[in-house]
């Protein structure tokens, strides 16, 4: 079967034949342009001239494709018009001119849905998806990507349908659909198989969509896996656009691992390649993320200057969004240089954009940075006031973090039994035919098919049961965790924090309302962070918890000390533990134990042991012990029990397949001694 695709057609990344160059071709197009006398053949060269400069040089393709339209209205060729308008928006993409783009999109949608024309129809709706994915409408980019696939089915366009199969399945990953999302990918491989296209960009541009999906499951190792085999067919096939794409996401990869001298190399090899080829949108996102990854290595002078780069290519190109995050992160870096003042100006700039996008995630970040920033400034109303503020956010942000936690683990759940049922019927499927063959050749083999297809069954069935049985256990083990924020962040404690910063304020008390204000930021940032998180370094764990410790301590007047003690052969940035989970029993111990304690007499002991791939957690106290009739000082408080934190346990290390840890509490003559074993995961590429 031919795949014949005109010159002039809209398809976003199709690439010329390998063995002709692209200058080649324009060169070719040129001439023919300079020799042609009759009216169509001008404009149709005009038209395919304008689709090959979008590729390399876009400000001569709209020029080229406005003397095409000019042209046009003399010959009244619906078809070459409607073609002049699709190859314009791609122009205008290439330049980073989404709107633009747009109205000339719609333009030729209208011109061919008039004149019926499917193939530049469809062709058309695959690049307003792909333009809509580059805004983050992913449902629109996935309405448009769908309509796409039925008009290359209809024109039995094999290749076409596998490309927007494995495109659409790449976009459902951003609406957390992951069981379409495989299924859309696994759909397209095979179209692409059927017509071997196993070593074509189109294959590779699935493989590298599919390193995404693997690495929203934090699978790093088989998605760096794929983004390289994409990368490589795209070196050979010599499509620059592509290999910027897996450069970047490599070096999203190993920013996730902390590897940040291999993400600094990707990111830069994005960056050379979309500066080459003038991909400004693209260009300025490479900006961005070196940025990030100088400043993670602390080097950030130079941090500074790449986000002041990308900021110039965002305000050119109105990106709000974008601007909010990069003049966050030049705020974060002039805090890493002591330059609060230049920090704080960041901050507020960032707070207006962040306000312009309505993005309420933005504007939390600005917020806190602003307050964080006029603390070190000693400007501690303002600082107050907009850590207030921040926290009106945090209901609305942690219920979109839980709503979309709830929707990948439904997703995940479903993709999983979906796959199992598959398998389970494919197999026994083909054991059944295989059983009807051997019957027809001899009656004692059909024993032996019947015997096959109950032993595939059974295996199957089995580990049907199993991929259902890890995906509700996900689905309860984020519930939990979920909970375990909520209650971190109960109303009452953060509502007596604030009012005891705002009391050292008034107070003129700047020193304590400093301490104070950084270490509840800190604390509330810690939150949000790990609600996103299924396991967090021991380190992160443990400075979570200092920052806790320490407002309580501030909060009952230094009425208790605290000890933490780590073996020395515990490596707390590369084991990896439940995040939180430790916070409630020393909530416990403060709250109901050292809450009345005299000024410097209460103790609180936390110790840390590895014991046969476990760590073991000891917390002890001298307070009034488990007997006491004493109330709390403050009786509304609820704690988060340790019934619900032994179920999280239990979820936790049944994931792991390990036996599950247990929590044993002991009352002590003057307080309370908690014990704590938990299954832990280590970096071993660390």
């Amino acid at each position: 079967m031919k795949y014949p695709v005109p010159l002039f057609c809209l398809y976003f990344l199709l690439i010329s034949n390998p063995l002709i160059s692209q200058q080649h071709i324009i060169d070719s197009l040129e001439l023919q342009l300079k020799n042609s006398t009759h009216l169509k053949t001008k404009v149709e060269t005009l038209v395919e001239l304008g689709h090959f400069y979008s590729m390399a040089h876009p400000e001569q393709g709209i020029e080229k494709l406005k003397d095409a339209i000019a042209l046009n209205k003399e010959l009244k060729d619906s078809f070459l018009l409607g073609s002049a308008f699709g190859n314009l928006g791609k122009n205008y993409i290439s330049l980073g001119k989404d709107s633009l783009a747009f109205i000339n999109y719609d333009k030729a949608e209208i011109i061919f849905k008039k004149i019926d024309s499917t193939v530049p129809l469809s062709k058309l709706k695959f690049n307003k998806g792909i333009l809509y994915s580059e805004r983050s409408n992913y449902e629109k980019a996935s309405q448009n990507i769908e309509g796409a696939y039925e008009l290359f089915k209809k024109e039995n366009d094999t290749l076409l349908m596998a490309y927007a199969s494995t495109t659409l399945g790449y976009f459902r990953i951003y609406l957390g659909a992951y069981a379409k999302s495989m299924d859309d990918f696994l759909r397209g491989k095979k179209l692409f198989e059927e017509i071997e296209q196993e070593h074509s960009i189109f294959y590779a541009t699935a493989e590298g969509n599919l390193g995404i999906l693997y690495q929203r499951l934090n699978n790093f190792d088989k998605a760096l896996s794929l983004h390289q085999k994409a990368l490589d067919i795209f070196e050979k096939n010599g499509n620059e656009f592509l290999m910027a794409t897996q450069y970047e996401e490599m070096g999203n990869i190993y920013q996730k691992k902390s590897e940040f001298e291999k993400s600094l190399k990707n990111y830069q090899s994005s960056y050379q390649i979309n500066k080459k080829i003038k991909n400004i949108g693209k260009t300025a996102i490479s900006l961005s993320n070196i940025g990030v990854t100088y400043r993670h290595l602390k080097n950030y002078r130079e941090a500074l200057k790449y986000f002041d780069s990308a900021i110039t290519i965002n305000k050119n190109l109105n990106d709000y969004g974008k601007l909010a995050i990069n003049f966050h992160n030049k705020g974060d870096s002039y805090i890493g240089i002591n330059e609060f003042h230049l920090a704080r100006q960041c901050f507020d700039t960032s707070l207006t954009y962040a306000k312009k996008n309505a993005d309420n995630r933005l504007i939390y970040e600005a917020k806190y940075g602003i307050s964080f920033s006029a603390s070190k400034e000693k400007d501690y109303r303002t600082a107050y006031s907009q850590l207030d503020e921040a926290n009106t956010l945090k209901d609305s942000i942690l219920s979109e973090n839980k709503r979309d936690e709830i929707t990948r683990l439904q997703a995940k759940y479903e993709y999983d039994k979906e796959k199992a049922v598959l398998q389970a019927n494919f197999a026994k499927d083909k054991a059944l035919d295989q059983a009807n063959i051997q019957r027809q050749v001899l009656l004692r083999n059909t024993a032996i098919g019947g015997g096959i297809v109950g032993v595939l069954t059974i295996v199957f069935g089995f580990l049907l049961v199993k991929r259902k049985k890890e995906a509700e256990l996900n689905e309860k083990l984020s519930r939990s965790r979920l909970r375990a924020i909520q209650a971190q962040l109960n109303p009452h404690f953060i509502f007596n924090t604030l009012n005891s910063i705002n009391d050292y304020i008034q107070k003129n008390n700047d020193q304590a309302a400093s301490g104070f204000l950084i270490r509840f930021s800190k604390m509330m940032r810690s939150v949000l962070d790990f609600s996103n998180a299924q396991e967090i370094s021991l380190s992160e764990e443990l400075e979570f918890l200092e920052n806790y410790i320490n407002l309580e301590q501030h909060r009952l007047n230094n009425g208790f000390n605290y000890t933490i003690k780590v073996d020395e052969q515990i490596d707390q940035d590369n084991t990896f533990v439940p995040p939180s989970i430790l916070q409630p029993f020393v909530e416990n111990s403060i709250w109901h134990g050292l809450a009345n304690a005299e000024k410097d007499t209460g103790r609180l002991w936390i110790e840390i042991k590895e014991e046969g791939h476990q760590l073991t957690y000891i917390i002890q106290d001298n307070g009034s012990g488990m007997k006491s009739e004493e109330p709390p000082y403050d009786s509304k408080h609820k704690s988060f029990g340790s019934g619900s934190v032994q179920q999280r346990l239990d979820l936790w290390n049944e994931l792991r397949g390990t036996a599950s840890g247990k929590i044993e509490t002991t009352a002590l003559e003057h307080g309370v001694k908690v014990v704590l074993n938990i299954a832990y995961t280590l970096d071993t590429d660390a």
